[in-house]
């Protein structure tokens, strides 16, 4: 409009959310979660529920015994979480994504193939590849 690039998230057929920010993405993110628009075939952890590891086979999704997943978080398949991690809530992991040992991280979207590297908290974040960025 008015010569702006106009910038939205469709995160189902009957919802969709302008973003202008990263705050605008993770409200987004949370609103699917809860709701459960969820792709069909991804890992998914209602609300208030916890997962421990490990995930069967079929998910194609590795997560070490001693974490945890809480929900609502949802996982897409070839996803590694390691050791006394805690995912969750309000977390998207796209394929490919892993995340080191003792990480905690809550409300954030990963995807591009993101690496969060061992003993790192990180909460309302975007992580793509090597990059962060967070919402203030």
């Amino acid at each position: 409009r008015n010569g702006q690039p106009v910038c939205f998230i469709d995160v189902s057929k009957n919802y969709w959310f302008d973003v202008d920010s990263i705050s605008d993405v993770l409200r987004a993110n949370m609103f699917a979660l809860i709701k459960g628009l969820i792709p069909q075939n991804n890992f998914y952890v209602k609300n208030s529920k916890q997962v421990r590891g490990p995930i069967k086979k079929r998910w194609k999704i590795r997560l070490d015994r001693t974490s945890i997943i809480s929900g609502p978080t949802v996982l897409e398949s070839k996803c590694q979480i390691g050791p006394r991690s805690k995912v969750g809530p309000f977390v998207s992991m796209m394929s490919e994504c892993e995340i080191s040992s003792s990480v905690i991280i809550q409300n954030s979207v990963l995807f591009g193939n993101a690496i969060v590297e061992e003993n790192n908290q990180y909460f309302n974040a975007i992580l793509y590849k090597n990059l962060l960025f967070q919402s203030v």
